[in-house]
C-alpha cells in the first residue's frame, strides 16, 4: 500500500481508502472502491475472483489452515494445545505477520473483507459456543466439596482484582467506560476455558485422577461465573438509558431454564424412537440455536449468551454427543478459524518498537503487564491449594491447570473491544497474556508434575509385598460383555472377605471415534451417561454383571465402575494413570483371543494384544492376562449356575518375580472354599550348568528358594495345599513333564518370566507365538493337555535398576508377605 496522503484535517488517504475523522486515537470511518462488473464478463462473479467476499473467505480459511497445521507440526514437541497454534494463526495473519508483506496483504486479508470475515467467524462463535455448552453438567456444581469450591473462588476473584488493577497501571486517562474496561480484564483473567482444560487433562493422560477431577470441577465453576459476569457488563454497557435490556435478559434466561429446557427433553422423549435420531433432530436443534442467539442479541445482550444457554438446557445423553460427533470438527478447525484470523488482525505490538524514552518506559509497563497477568491465577489458585495442605508440586499443577485460557477469554476481550472498553494496546496486551498463559501450561507440567509422577511410580506395587491380610485393589479392564464371566469367576475365586477385601475398579474400556477429547465417565449413579447406542448397551450389561457381584460379597468387596475413552493407541498410559491413581496391585486384562466352544481360540484382535503388550511394558503394577475358558468342565459339575464347583489349580514355579508375584496370588486363591491348589517347582539337575553360575543370578536364586520355604511352612497345614518338585535338564523335558503329569487342571496361574533365563525353558521362547504371555504360559495355552483350562499369567512390574541387576535386591521382601 502506499503511505498515508494527508487531504485535510479530518481525513487522509491510504491507498484504495479513505480514513475519516481520524483524531489518532477515537472511532473513525474507513471508505473504499469496489469494482462493478457487468455479467458479460462474469468469472466466478467477477473478472478476478480475489476481489469479492466469498473467494476472500475461501482464501483465507485455506491460508488459516496452512498456518494452523505448521504451527502445529512445530509446536508438536513443545506439546501446545490447539487453541495456541490457531491463535498464533490468526497473529501470523496479521499486522504483525502477513501485513508485513503489503502484496501478500492486499491479497489475503484486504480491509474490505473484514465484513465477510467477522460475520463468518461470530457465525462459528454461536456454534461452538453452543457445543461448549454441550459438554458442560452445571448441576454437578450442586456436588462440589467445599474445598474444589474455595480453589475455584481463588482462581475468579483474585485475578478480577488483579485485572481491575493491571488496567488502571495501563490506561493513560479515565473514561466513562473505565469501569467496564477494568472488568473486561478482570474477567477475561479470570476464566478458565473449560474445553480446551478436559483436552489438555486428556493429552497428559490425568484426567480420571484426584487432580484431573479436581481441575475439571473449579474449571466448570471459574467457566460458568465469568459468563454470568459478562452477560452482566455486556448488558448493562448496551443499554445505556434503555433500562428494560436487564430484566429481558433475566426474564429470557428463567423462561430458558425452568420452560424450554423441560420442553426440550420431553419432545425429544417423545419424537425419538429407541434412541435413534433423524436429520429433522438436528435441524430443529441448529434452528433452535439461531433463533435463541438472535434473541439475546436483540434484547441488547450479545448473541453467544443464547446460544450457551441453548447448550446448557439441552438433555445430557446420546443426542448432545451425536451433536458434538457431527459438528465438533467442522466447527472448531474450519468455522473457528474465521474467528482466529479476525482477532489475530486486531492484535498489533508494533507500539513496542518504538525506542524513544518515552515509548521505551510504556514498553517496559506492558511486559511487566504481560507477565503478572498471565501468572495472577496460577498463583493465586496455588496458594489456596497449598493451604489446603496439598504437597507443593500438586497446588502447582492445579493452579497451571486452573490457568487453561481459550476460546472464551478471546471472546471476552473482543466483546470489550465491540463495546469500545478497550483499545488497541489494551486489547493487544491482554490477548498476549492469554497466549502466554495457555502456551506454558502443558510443558511446565509435563516438566514438573510428570516427572514427579515417574518417580512416584518407582514405588512399584505387588501381592508379593503385600501383606496376607490385607485389602487387594485390582484394576478389571473389559472390552465387552464377552470379557465378564471369565473375570467375575477370577474375582470369586480370590476369596474376597472382610479380613481379606476386594476392591476392584472395573474399566469399560471404549475406542475412542468421533470425540473431540478423550474421556473417563464414573458411574456414580450406575448409570452410563455420555455413551452412544452399543455402547451404551454394553456398559450397562457390564454395570449391571459387577454390581450383582458386589451385592453377593456384601462388605468383602467394592466395585467401582467406570468407562475410559480414548484411542487404542494410547489407552495403556490411561490405564497405567488410573492404576497410579487408584493404588491398585493388579491390573487384568482379557487375553486378545477368545475361545471357541471345544476351547480352541480364535478371532486375533491384534489392537487388544498391542494393549496388553504396552501395559506390560509400561504398567508400575502387577499386569495379569487372563485366558478364559471358563475353568474347564468344573463349572458345570454343580446345578447352581451361580456358584463354582470344586476346581483344581495349578500354579507352576519356575523361578524369578514373575513367578513369585504368581505364587502370592495362588496363595489368596488357595483360601478359596473349593479350591485345590498344587504348587509344582521344577528345578534343575545338579548336571544341569543353570543360573547359579554367576553370583548376581545365584543371588537372586537364593530368593526363589527362600521364598518358597516360606510358602511351604505357612501351608505345611493345609490340606488343600500340595506342593511338588520335578526336576528337569530342558525345556523340552518340562513341557513333557506338564503334558503328561501336570495336565488335569481346570486351572493354570503362572509367572510370564520377562528377564528371567532359565535351562528349565531353554528352547521353548523360539516356538512362542504370543511372547506377552511367557514360554511357559503360552506353551500352556496353545498345548492340547489344557485346552479346557483357564490360564492366568502375571508378570511383576519391578524397577528397571532390579531388572537391569538380576533382581538381587529384592530379598527384603519376604517378611511382609508371610509375616
Amino acid at each position: 500500500m502506499a503511505s498515508p496522503q494527508l487531504e485535510d484535517g479530518n481525513s487522509f488517504s491510504y491507498g484504495n481508502y479513505t480514513i475519516y475523522n481520524f483524531k489518532g486515537g477515537g472511532s473513525f470511518t474507513v471508505c473504499y472502491t469496489d469494482i462493478d462488473v457487468s455479467q458479460d464478463k462474469v468469472f466466478w462473479k467477477n473478472i478476478n475472483p480475489l476481489v469479492t467476499s466469498l473467494p476472500y473467505f475461501i482464501t483465507q480459511i485455506t491460508v488459516m489452515m496452512i498456518l494452523n497445521h505448521f504451527f502445529t507440526l512445530i509446536l508438536k514437541p513443545l506439546h501446545q494445545p490447539r487453541f495456541v497454534c490457531q491463535m498464533l494463526s490468526g497473529i501470523a495473519a496479521g499486522p504483525n505477520g502477513l501485513a508485513l508483506f503489503p502484496a501478500i496483504s492486499e491479497l489475503v486479508t484486504p480491509f474490505k473483507s473484514n465484513m465477510m470475515m467477522e460475520t463468518m467467524g461470530n457465525f462459528g462463535l454461536v456454534l461452538y459456543v453452543f457445543l461448549a455448552g454441550l459438554e458442560m453438567d452445571i448441576s454437578t456444581i450442586k456436588g462440589i466439596q467445599k474445598k474444589v469450591m474455595s480453589i475455584a473462588i481463588a482462581g475468579i476473584l483474585p485475578p478480577m482484582l488483579i485485572g481491575f488493577l493491571l488496567y488502571l497501571l495501563f490506561k493513560d486517562h479515565q473514561d466513562e467506560k473505565f469501569i467496564s474496561g477494568g472488568l473486561i480484564w478482570g474477567i477475561s483473567l479470570s476464566v478458565t476455558s473449560f474445553p480446551d482444560l478436559a483436552r489438555v487433562l486428556s493429552d497428559l493422560k490425568i484426567l480420571h485422577t484426584d487432580m484431573g477431577r479436581m481441575a475439571l470441577s473449579a474449571g466448570l465453576v471459574n467457566d460458568l461465573f465469568p459468563w454470568t459476569l459478562l452477560v452482566i457488563v455486556v448488558t448493562v454497557v448496551n443499554m445505556g438509558e434503555r433500562y428494560y435490556f436487564a430484566p429481558l435478559t433475566l426474564i429470557f434466561l428463567i423462561f430458558c431454564w425452568y420452560g424450554l429446557r423441560p420442553a426440550i427433553s420431553w419432545l425429544i422423549r417423545h419424537t425419538s424412537k429407541d434412541g435413534q435420531f433423524t436429520d429433522l433432530h438436528f435441524y430443529f436443534i441448529l434452528s433452535g440455536v439461531m433463533v435463541c442467539a438472535l434473541i439475546t442479541d436483540a434484547i441488547g445482550s450479545q448473541s453467544l449468551i443464547g446460544a450457551l444457554m441453548f447448550g446448557l438446557i439441552m438433555p445430557n445423553g446420546e443426542l448432545g454427543l451425536k451433536l458434538r460427533d457431527k459438528f465438533g470438527y467442522f466447527v472448531s478447525e474450519i468455522m473457528m478459524l474465521a474467528f482466529f484470523i479476525t482477532t489475530g488482525l486486531r492484535i498489533d505490538m508494533s507500539f513496542l518498537f518504538k525506542f524513544n524514552l518515552g515509548a521505551m518506559k510504556k514498553n517496559l509497563e506492558v511486559i511487566f503487564i504481560i507477565v503478572l497477568a498471565s501468572t495472577a491465577k496460577c498463583i493465586s489458585t496455588s496458594i489456596v491449594s497449598f493451604c489446603y495442605r496439598m504437597p507443593a508440586h500438586d497446588a502447582m499443577a492445579l493452579g497451571l491447570l486452573i490457568s487453561t485460557k481459550g476460546v472464551l477469554s478471546l471472546i471476552i476481550i473482543n466483546a470489550g473491544r465491540n463495546l469500545q472498553c478497550l483499545d488497541n494496546k489494551e486489547f493487544t496486551a491482554m490477548a498476549y497474556a492469554i497466549l502466554l498463559m495457555t502456551a506454558m501450561v502443558k510443558p511446565i507440567i509435563i516438566l514438573i508434575y510428570k516427572s514427579f509422577m515417574r518417580i512416584k511410580q518407582h514405588k512399584n506395587r505387588s501381592m508379593e509385598r503385600s501383606k496376607p491380610d490385607s485389602e487387594l485393589r485390582i484394576l478389571a479392564c473389559v472390552h465387552s460383555i464377552r470379557n465378564l464371566s471369565g473375570i467375575i469367576n477370577l474375582l470369586k475365586i480370590s476369596n474376597p472377605t472382610k479380613k481379606s477385601p476386594l476392591s476392584v475398579f472395573v474399566a469399560h474400556l471404549v475406542e475412542l471415534v468421533g470425540r473431540a477429547s478423550a474421556m473417563l465417565i464414573i458411574h456414580d449413579t450406575g448409570k452410563p451417561v455420555g455413551l452412544l447406542g452399543r455402547e451404551r448397551a454394553e456398559s450397562e450389561q457390564i454395570i449391571s454383571a459387577f454390581k450383582d457381584f458386589e451385592s453377593s460379597y456384601e462388605e468383602a468387596v467394592s466395585v467401582q465402575p467406570l468407562t475410559a475413552v480414548s484411542p487404542y493407541s494410547s489407552i495403556h498410559e490411561d490405564i497405567c494413570a488410573l492404576a497410579e491413581d487408584k493404588q491398585v496391585t493388579l491390573v487384568l486384562v482379557p487375553f486378545h483371543k477368545l475361545p471357541k466352544a471345544d476351547g480352541v481360540l480364535q478371532e486375533e484382535n491384534n489392537t487388544f494384544r498391542n494393549i496388553n503388550q504396552n501395559l506390560l511394558a509400561s504398567a508400575s503394577c502387577s499386569i495379569g492376562i487372563l485366558v478364559d475358558r471358563g475353568f474347564g468342565p468344573a463349572t458345570r459339575r454343580e446345578s447352581d449356575p451361580g456358584t463354582i464347583a470344586e476346581l483344581q489349580l495349578a500354579m507352576i514355579f519356575i523361578g524369578g518375580p514373575d513367578d513369585r508375584e504368581a505364587l502370592a496370588y495362588a496363595l489368596r486363591v488357595a483360601g478359596y472354599p473349593r479350591m485345590n491348589l498344587v504348587v509344582v517347582r521344577f528345578v534343575a539337575s545338579k548336571d544341569v550348568t543353570d543360573i547359579r553360575t554367576n553370583t548376581l543370578k545365584a543371588s537372586a536364586a537364593q530368593v526363589d528358594d527362600d521364598y518358597i520355604n516360606e510358602f511351604r511352612f505357612r501351608t505345611m497345614g493345609s490340606e488343600n495345599i500340595t506342593y511338588v518338585e520335578k526336576a528337569s535338564d530342558s525345556g523340552d523335558e518340562t513341557v513333557t513333564a506338564m503334558r503328561t503329569i501336570f495336565h488335569e487342571f481346570d486351572m493354570y496361574i503362572v509367572g510370564r518370566g520377562e528377564g528371567f533365563v532359565s535351562p528349565l525353558t531353554s528352547g521353548l521362547s523360539e516356538w512362542t507365538d504370543c511372547p506377552e504371555l511367557g514360554p511357559i504360559g503360552d506353551t500352556i495355552v496353545s498345548s492340547g493337555f489344557a485346552q479346557q483350562a483357564t490360564v492366568l499369567v502375571i508378570q511383576q512390574s519391578v524397577p528397571a535398576a532390579a531388572k537391569s541387576s538380576g533382581h538381587g535386591h529384592m530379598t527384603w521382601r519376604l517378611g511382609n508377605q508371610f509375616s
